[in-house]
């Protein structure tokens, strides 16, 4: 773990509308907690630089990735707008993250003690970054412009150019209840798997209704249900909402009967759904989720050329979604 600095007892060229510092590690093993942090950026510019209450605030948030670790820097300003936001990104190792995520941090001090001041101070240093691995350490001045930012510090490198976005993904499984197939309500299991970005994810699913008696003859007749589902998400916040292309089957078990002269058939729709995180822990929530679909073609199943079932018009779905990734 880190040292604390001997500068850190001091608060050094305070920013005249005061600056505090907000610091979170959500989930993450192994980092350096507040102190060390404020003891890393003192041991820059000579000082602690951050009171416990200030116009503007900088936010320090460290979270696990499904590659690694990342850190973002944010920072508001007097009016409590975001100024700026950087991100870094390291594949685990977070003592050298934090290094970088100090060094961020000085550059901003100067630059909001400028404006704070009344002096034009540019652009905040707040660009996206990639932190990985190098050789030597090399100290870099925080008193540099916008286009010397890509610094080497403490066995990290800043790279503005090699940004690259935080990926989401997520796994998950969970009960179904559909009103697809007349004449009753279908029950089945519901897997999906989805990747993308913080607010945009394309998701992939597939819906097995498990095989049901429709008592419209004798012997009974087995029917059973699959969906296949290409859909674009957005998210916001605990809110998912996904537009959908669907591929649907409806098929006679072996089991069912023999006489059936129309064992599968294929249809296809459009729909949306809406799903909203009712808890979560780590890598792991629970979702509820409604949707519909119109089919753009209505399947049918028939026995000795007697239409058995049909497709509703509307297909409706309601149920419950056990997920695990980085949501």
């Amino acid at each position: 773990m880190l040292q604390p600095s001997l500068a850190a007892a001091q608060p050094v060229t305070p920013v005249p509308d005061g600056v505090r510092l907000v610091y979170a590690a959500e989930g993450v093993s192994g980092c350096p907690d507040e102190a060390e942090l404020r003891s890393l950026v003192a041991s820059r510019i000579g000082g602690v630089p951050y009171v416990a209450e200030g116009a503007w605030e900088v936010r320090v948030t460290v979270r696990a990735t499904g590659g690694g670790l990342e850190a973002q820097v944010s920072l508001l300003g007097p009016d409590g707008q975001e100024r700026g936001t950087h991100a870094l990104a390291s594949e685990g190792d977070c003592t050298a993250l934090m290094t970088s995520v100090a060094l961020t941090l000085s550059l901003v001090h100067d630059t909001v003690r400028e404006e704070s001041a009344g002096r034009d101070a540019g652009a905040h240093g707040l660009e996206s970054s990639t932190v990985g691995e190098t050789s030597e350490s090399t100290e870099t001045s925080h008193a540099l412009t916008t286009s010397e930012r890509s610094s080497t510090t403490a066995g990290t490198a800043v790279s503005p150019s090699a940004a690259l976005p935080a990926l989401r993904w997520w796994l998950g499984l969970g009960p179904v209840v559909g009103y697809g197939l007349l004449p009753s309500a279908s029950f089945g299991l519901r897997a999906v798997a989805a990747v993308g970005g913080e607010t945009l994810v394309v998701r992939i699913g597939l819906r097995a209704d498990l095989p049901r008696a429709l008592n419209e003859g004798t012997p009974v007749l087995r029917l059973g249900w699959v969906l296949a589902s290409l859909g674009v998400c957005g998210r916001y916040r605990a809110l998912t909402a996904c537009g959908l292309a669907r591929l649907s089957v409806a098929y006679v078990p072996p089991a069912g009967d023999p006489r059936t002269t129309f064992p599968r058939s294929v249809g296809g729709g459009l729909g949306a759904e809406l799903g909203v995180r009712l808890w979560g822990a780590g890598r792991s929530m629970l979702q509820a989720h409604a949707g519909f679909s119109v089919p753009l073609q209505r399947m049918r199943v028939s026995v000795e050329g007697t239409p058995l079932f049909r497709e509703n018009p509307l297909d409706v779905t309601v149920g419950l979604a056990i997920l695990w990734g980085q949501p």
